[in-house]
């Protein structure tokens, strides 16, 4: 069995998705907390073929319960349209007896007025419109609610206690070369790609130790740069990009690795490029 811990958790909730539909609960809801780049977003996605239908949310800074009821668009003439949103669709189908997934990316973005519109979700399985009450808990259907939050903000406590809460974290060092080799789509046995993975969770493990960056590497990150550097076009600046685009992510970086200059680390990817490139 992996040891993978975010396999473990995609487990976890899709028996307890099996068994709540299988009882009379037809609402529940499930947050995913950690670091960006621990793959949070990407153990959401992971359960849509449990579902009918799935709609996602990107969460931006001061969102507001009133943003997710509804929307506004522009039309031809660029006057506002306003539309029910996302959330209200996916409500209407779990009502009419489907069963829906929805994630709410990066909650802590939100405003906290978020978090109670969707405790009163939770608890009522309903949802107050502007003009009805959407009733899910009297259908066949089932609405699945994911949240991921990267702990910007405090989600209120009444929501945590409604939900099933995970910690999402890196994975261990020999998991996460492995992953990073599956997904620049390169096997085992090719030394030069091993040897250079090994490097880059070194790299962003110590990364990963420095506090209250805005951004961290990703595993999915981490392997296409592994792709790029076998196929000869990955530079250091190109690197540090993985690591973070974010331009005081970066000086902190380099402070933390004595990076005055890249030529140290252009070097080393250059022999890899070149060593890979042979084999």
């Amino acid at each position: 069995m992996s040891t993978d811990l975010r396999e473990k958790i995609i487990k976890i909730i899709s028996n307890d998705i099996n068994n709540e539909i299988s009882s009379s609960r037809r609402v529940s809801g499930f947050i995913l907390a950690g670091l960006p780049g621990t793959g949070k977003t990407h153990i959401g996605l992971s359960l849509a073929n449990m579902f009918e239908k799935m709609y996602f949310i990107q969460c931006r800074e001061g969102i507001s319960d009133d943003n997710l009821l509804r929307e506004i668009w522009l039309d031809d003439n660029g006057s506002p349209i306003v539309k029910k949103g996302k959330l209200i669709t996916a409500a209407k189908q779990a009502a009419a007896g489907q069963k829906v997934l929805l994630i709410i990316d990066e909650l802590d973005k939100s405003r906290l007025s978020v978090d109670y519109l969707f405790l009163e979700i939770l608890q009522n399985e309903i949802i107050s419109g502007d003009n009805e009450d959407i009733i899910i808990k009297n259908g066949k259907g089932y609405l699945c609610i994911i949240f991921t939050t990267n702990e910007k903000r405090r989600i209120s406590e009444p929501l945590l206690r409604r939900c099933r809460f995970f910690r999402v974290k890196f994975p261990e060092r020999n998991e996460e070369v492995k992953r990073i080799l599956e997904i620049a789509k390169i096997n085992n046995n090719h030394l030069a790609a091993v040897s250079a993975a090994n490097f880059f969770v070194s790299i962003a493990s110590k990364v990963r130790d420095i506090q209250n960056l805005y951004k961290y590497p990703s595993s999915y990150e981490l392997g296409i740069a592994l792709r790029d550097l076998i196929l000869g076009v990955l530079s250091a600046e190109d690197f540090l990009n993985v690591l973070s685009p974010d331009p005081d992510d970066q000086r902190r970086i380099r402070e933390k690795f004595n990076w005055n200059t890249l030529s140290y680390l252009e070097g080393m990817l250059k022999g890899w490029s070149e060593w890979g490139g042979s084999s």
